[in-house]
């Protein structure tokens, strides 16, 4: 999730709508897949909770934070 809320996908930007439906299809390929949420500084909680709720709607239920590590 970028700092101004647009939502990236594989290194393209998407719609809501684009990633409910690669949700959707994510689930049907495989139950078990593990989506990974990684936001920029910045970014309301509020859009992070958004994300994953559309992943758990779409029945994908192992979520997980993406972070970075620290330079040393």
């Amino acid at each position: 999730i970028l700092e101004d809320g647009r939502i990236v996908l594989a290194g393209t930007v998407v719609t809501s709508d684009e990633l409910k439906k690669a949700l959707d299809a994510a689930r049907e390929k495989s139950p078990d897949t593990l989506v990974i949420v990684q936001a920029d500084q910045g970014v309301a909680h509020g859009k992070v909770v958004e994300v994953m709720e559309m992943a758990k709607t779409a029945g994908l239920a192992q979520l997980a934070i993406g972070v970075r590590e620290a330079a040393p």
